[in-house]
């Protein structure tokens, strides 16, 4: 299964317009806390892994044709 042409499409239009809204961002906008206790920047370092991660898993199912499933050791995504 592979994405169509419009989804890629937009999936890379999407990665530049936040690649573009956070290379605007200062070193205080960074060192903002948000109203979750986190830093801009605490949010922005777990996007990149998360993408990584789900980048990763998409990556595997091409190759073997399904997912794996998420391990009961992660707490947090099942909240």
């Amino acid at each position: 299964m592979k994405p169509g042409p419009e989804l890629i499409v937009r999936t890379h239009a999407g990665a530049r317009e936040l690649h573009e809204f956070v290379a605007a961002l200062s070193d205080s906008d960074l060192r903002t806390v948000t109203s979750g206790g986190w830093t801009v920047s605490a949010h922005l370092a777990h996007l990149a892994c998360w993408d990584r991660w789900v980048d990763t898993r998409w990556r595997m199912f091409e190759r073997a044709g399904v997912f794996d499933d998420l391990p009961d050791t992660i707490a947090d995504l099942r909240q």
